[in-house]
C-alpha cells in the first residue's frame, strides 16, 4: 500500500507539471470558440457553457487530460466546415454584392445565380444542422464526462483524505512504537535486574528458613530448660511444703514437751505440796493423838461422870474415826494419782525423747539434701541465666542484622525508584528532542542516543546491586564466628 500511495504521489506531481501547459494550450481553443460566436455560430459550442460548468478544483490536475490524446486536442478538433463558415458567408456576402452590382447591367443572369445561392444556403444549413446535431451530441458526451470527472475529483479527494488519515495513524504508530520500544527495552533491563535479585532474594530466604530452623531449636531448648525449671520448682516447692509439715509436727512436739515439762513442774509442786500436807498431816495426827490421850485419860479420870456425858464422848469419837477414814482415802487416792501421773511423765520424756532423735536424723538428712538440691539448682539456674542471655544477645544481634538487610533493601528500592524516575524523565527529554529532530528534517540519530542513555541509566541502577556483597555470606559468617567463639563455652550449638 506505502509503495502504491508513493507512486501515486510522483504521477501526481508529474501531473500537476504539465497542469501549466495544458492550460496554455486551452487559452487559443478558447480564443476559437469565442470568434465562432462572433461570427454567427453562437448556438454552437465544443465546451460547456461557463453558466452550466460546474466548478473544478484547480488543486488537482484533470484526470481525462491524462490520456494518448495531445493536450491541444480540443482546439484542433473542430469540423473543417465550421472554419470555413466565415469565408463561405464572406463569399456569399460577396457574390450578393457581386450579383446586386451587375443586376443593372445583366438582369438575365440574376435569377440563376440567387437560386444557386439558396441552393447553397440550404445545402450550408443542412450541414450546420448536421454540424449542430453532432455537437449536441458531443455537449451531452461532453457533459457525462464532466459528471464523471466530478465523480472521479471526488473520489480523489476521498483518497486523500484517507491518504492523510493513514498518513495520522503511521505517524501515531510511530509515535507509540518509539515509547513501546523503550519500554520493551526498559523492561528487558529490569528483567535483568529480576534475575540478579531473585539468587539473591532465594539466599536470603535460605538463610531466614536456616535461621527460623535454629530459633525454632532453641526455642525447643528453653521450652525443655524451662519445663525442668517448673519440675525442679515444683519438688521444691513438695520439699518446702515437707519441711513446714515437719516444723509443724516439731511446733507440736515442743508444744508437747512444754506441757509436759509444765505437767513435770506441777507434779514437782503437787509432791512438795503432799509432802507439806503429809507433814502438816503427821503433825495433826501426833497432836490429835495427843489430844486423843488426854482426852481419855480425862475421860478415865471423869468415869463418874454421867450418861449424857459418855454418849457425848462416844459420838465425838465415831466422829474422828469417820474422818481419819475418809482422810486415808484420800491419801490412798491421791498417792495413786501421783504414780500414774509419774508413770506418764516417764512415757512422755521417753517419746520426747525418741520423737526429737528421730526429727534431728530426719532434719538432718532433710537438711543434706535440701542444700544438695538447692546447690544443684542455683548451679543450673546460673547456667540457664548464662545460656538464655547469650540467647537474648545472639537474638539481639540476628534482629540487628535483619534490620539492617531490611533497611538496606529499603534504601536500594528508594534508589531504584529514584534512578527510574530519572530516566523516565530523560527519555522523555530525548523523546521530545527526538520530535524536533524529526521535525527539522533529521535522522535517527536521537532515538539511538536515547537508547544509550536509558541503558547507561539502567546500568547505574544495577551497579549497587551487583557491588553489594551477598547477604547470606555475612549470616553465614557471623554464625560460623558465633559457633567457632562458643564452642569452648557452653555447647550451646549442640542443640
Amino acid at each position: 500500500l506505502q509503495m502504491m500511495l508513493e507512486k501515486y504521489q510522483s504521477q501526481v506531481k508529474l501531473q500537476q507539471q504539465r497542469a501549466p501547459a495544458s492550460s496554455q494550450t486551452k487559452t487559443p481553443s478558447r480564443n476559437n470558440i469565442n470568434k465562432i460566436e462572433n461570427h454567427g455560430v453562437a448556438s454552437v459550442s465544443i465546451a460547456p457553457s461557463p453558466g452550466r460548468s460546474h466548478p473544478m478544483s484547480h488543486s488537482q490536475p484533470c484526470l481525462i487530460a491524462i490520456s494518448d490524446k495531445p493536450p491541444d486536442y480540443s482546439a484542433s478538433h473542430v469540423h473543417p466546415s465550421v472554419s470555413q463558415f466565415p469565408n463561405r458567408v464572406a463569399s456569399g456576402f460577396g457574390s450578393c454584392e457581386q450579383h446586386e452590382g451587375q443586376s443593372n447591367g445583366n438582369g438575365i443572369q440574376r435569377v440563376p445565380n440567387n437560386q444557386k445561392l439558396i441552393q447553397s444556403l440550404r445545402e450550408e444549413n443542412l450541414h450546420l444542422k448536421r454540424e449542430i446535431e453532432a455537437n449536441k451530441k458531443k455537449l451531452v458526451k461532453l457533459q457525462q464526462m464532466e459528471a464523471a470527472y466530478e465523480r472521479i475529483e471526488k473520489e480523489y479527494e476521498n483518497l486523500l483524505r484517507e491518504k492523510e488519515r493513514q498518513e495520522g495513524v503511521e505517524k501515531s504508530a510511530l509515535q507509540f512504537s518509539l515509547p513501546n520500544a523503550q519500554a520493551m527495552e526498559k523492561v528487558n533491563q529490569l528483567n535483568m535486574l529480576l534475575a540478579e535479585i531473585i539468587p539473591q532474594n532465594k539466599e536470603l530466604v535460605t538463610v531466614k528458613e536456616r535461621q527460623r530452623l535454629e530459633l525454632e531449636a532453641q526455642n525447643a531448648t528453653l521450652e525443655e530448660q524451662r519445663t525442668h525449671i517448673s519440675m525442679l520448682e515444683k519438688a521444691l516447692s513438695n520439699a518446702q511444703e515437707r519441711l513446714a509439715k515437719r516444723e509443724k509436727v516439731c511446733d507440736e512436739l515442743t508444744v508437747a514437751a512444754e506441757r509436759a515439762n509444765h505437767l513435770q513442774r506441777l507434779l514437782h509442786e503437787t509432791l512438795l505440796d503432799k509432802q507439806a500436807r503429809d507433814e502438816t498431816h503427821a503433825q495433826e495426827r501426833t497432836q490429835w493423838e495427843m489430844d486423843m490421850t488426854q482426852l481419855k485419860m480425862q475421860l478415865n479420870k471423869d468415869f463418874s461422870q454421867n450418861g449424857s456425858l459418855k454418849r457425848m464422848t462416844r459420838l465425838g469419837g465415831e466422829s474422828n474415826d469417820e474422818t481419819i477414814n475418809r482422810l486415808k482415802k484420800s491419801m490412798y487416792a491421791k498417792d495413786e494419782r501421783i504414780t500414774q501421773l509419774e508413770r506418764t511423765v516417764v512415757e512422755l520424756q521417753r517419746r520426747l525423747q525418741e520423737e526429737s532423735d528421730r526429727k534431728k536424723s530426719a532434719l538432718g538428712s532433710l537438711n543434706e539434701n535440701l542444700e544438695t538440691k538447692i546447690k544443684q539448682f542455683e548451679e543450673d539456674q546460673a547456667a540457664k541465666d548464662r545460656r538464655i542471655a547469650l540467647l537474648n544477645e545472639q537474638k539481639v544481634k540476628i534482629g540487628e542484622i535483619l534490620d539492617g538487610g531490611a533497611k538496606d533493601r529499603d534504601d536500594d528500592s528508594s534508589l531504584g525508584m529514584h534512578k527510574m524516575e530519572e530516566i523516565r524523565q530523560k527519555i522523555q527529554e530525548r523523546k521530545r528532542k527526538g520530535r524536533m529532530c524529526a521535525a527539522g528534517g533529521t535522522s535517527s540519530g536521537p532515538y539511538e542516543q536515547t537508547i544509550l542513555d536509558s541503558a547507561a541509566l539502567l546500568s547505574e541502577i544495577s551497579s549497587p546491586y551487583g557491588n553489594r556483597p551477598s547477604v547470606s555470606t555475612g549470616y553465614h559468617n557471623l554464625f560460623n564466628g558465633e559457633k567457632r567463639e562458643n564452642a569452648d563455652g557452653d555447647n550451646v550449638w549442640n542443640v
